[in-house]
């Protein structure tokens, strides 16, 4: 990549890779360098603003401008070097958290000064999705990486082409997962498939079926044979090798389908049975957000205390409160606002944990 200032930072990067810097050292040292590279100036208020979201709440790092000032701003959270981002769901609920507040960013952007996740609103408009489209690592960067920061760059950006890359990527992701695992431990529906294109004797079809350590073998052997073919034609290629078995992580995630290639097609839902309520959309995110908040605000002072004593409180948090996941106890109030950011499996935990305490029975389905 040629960018000077930015194999400058990759450099600094190296340097101080096993150092821990506290949260305003790494936006100094690490973050505004990296954005500097792309453009930004930090000192030019129509590039880049520290704008406040609502003032009841707390408020992003940054938000960047682009060129193009009919595009979308990019909010940008910044968490000290050496704090877990990849397992640490709390910091992409708080950037996504600002992405949903405001409902027209076209980037949300969340890094410890060495992995930056990027997310966008591919399931559905004005709300991020639960997880990054995209997550780079400095010091490892690959060829889609750097495509993806090119696309950063302020006379570049485009939202419209950030969800392009965001879709092309999931899909090539999805695409390679499954085949990754297909050549690892295939399923009989790949094998059936192998089989009935390169076999025609029905006789032989059945045979070769009930002898799947032999068909495994006979993948591989293809597999690396396409591998000697593109090392011969290719000199990236010739300290490659090949071991199935060994080398390729076995991804538990499910085949694609039509659903999860566009999950923005299937229907989230939760019925409230003893009053026949439905709450329903696109975004399991929404529907979620949608029931709570229509309780908190028709039963909050029955609430408040139940939310505050028990171990939901850190999905939840006030108005008044400029940082819930920080705080053992919330400040006074009555007016709630929530953090939604969580897995599925959390949410439908901590949902049925408040429709319990009002006394209610929920079919939750998403």
């Amino acid at each position: 990549m040629n960018n000077e200032k930015l194999n400058t930072l990759i450099s600094k990067l190296e340097e101080n890779e096993n150092s821990n810097y506290n949260e305003r050292q790494t936006i100094d040292y690490f973050v505004r360098p990296f954005f500097e590279s792309l453009g930004y100036d930090f000192s030019n208020p129509n590039h880049v603003s520290g704008e406040v979201i609502d003032t009841k709440h707390s408020r992003p790092d940054y938000l960047l401008i682009p060129k193009n000032n009919t595009e979308k701003k990019i909010v940008i959270e910044a968490e000290r070097k050496g704090q877990d981002i990849m397992a640490n769901s709390g910091p992409e609920a708080q950037v996504t958290g600002y992405f949903n507040q405001q409902r027209d960013y076209g980037l949300a952007i969340l890094t410890n000064g060495r992995y930056y996740k990027f997310f966008t609103d591919m399931q559905e408009a004005g709300y991020a999705d639960e997880k990054p489209f995209k997550t780079i690592d400095l010091l490892d960067l690959k060829d889609s990486d750097k495509k993806l920061i090119e696309l950063l760059k302020r006379d570049n950006f485009s939202k419209e082409k950030i969800r392009e890359f965001a879709t092309e990527n999931t899909v090539q992701k999805k695409i390679s997962q499954y085949i990754s695992k297909q050549l690892i431990q295939p399923d009989d529906q790949f094998l059936k498939y192998i089989i009935n294109q390169t076999i025609e004797d029905k006789v032989i079809k059945k045979e070769i079926l009930k002898n799947k350590p032999f068909l495994i073998n006979s993948i591989e052997t293809g597999v690396k044979q396409v591998v000697s073919k593109l090392s011969d034609e290719n000199s990236n290629f010739s300290n490659y090798s090949l071991n199935i078995t060994n080398n390729y992580p076995v991804n538990e995630d499910k085949p694609i389908t039509n659903n999860s290639l566009n999950q923005s097609k299937k229907t989230s839902r939760i019925l409230v049975k003893s009053t026949g309520e439905v709450f329903e959309g696109k975004n399991p995110t929404n529907v979620y957000f949608g029931y709570l908040s229509s309780r908190i605000k028709k039963r909050s002072s029955e609430l408040q205390e139940f939310i505050s004593n028990n171990d939901i409180y850190p999905y939840f948090g006030y108005k008044k409160h400029a940082n819930p996941n920080t705080s053992s106890k919330p400040v006074d109030g009555t007016n709630f606002w929530l953090n939604t950011n969580y897995k599925t499996d959390d949410k439908k935990k901590y949902l049925n944990k408040i429709a319990d305490k009002l006394g209610e029975t929920v079919e939750i389905d998403f």
